[in-house]
C-alpha cells in the first residue's frame, strides 16, 4: 500500500491513469457504485502555523 502525501510523489503516468479513471467514473457511475463498499478512507489536512512576527 502506498500513501499519497504530495502530488509530486506520483509519476506522470500515474497522474494520467488517475485522470483516466476519474473520467471513466464520471462517464460510467453505475460501474463504480459499489467500488468503495466496506472500505475506509481518511483524509487529513494541516494548515501550517503562521511565522512569528
Amino acid at each position: 500500500m502506498r500513501n499519497l502525501i504530495d502530488i509530486t510523489d506520483l509519476t506522470i503516468q500515474e497522474i494520467d491513469e488517475l485522470i483516466a479513471t476519474a473520467c471513466d467514473i464520471i462517464a460510467n457511475p453505475d460501474k463504480y457504485c459499489d467500488a468503495c463498499r466496506r472500505k475506509k478512507l481518511a483524509t487529513l489536512f494541516l494548515n501550517p502555523l503562521p511565522e512569528p512576527a
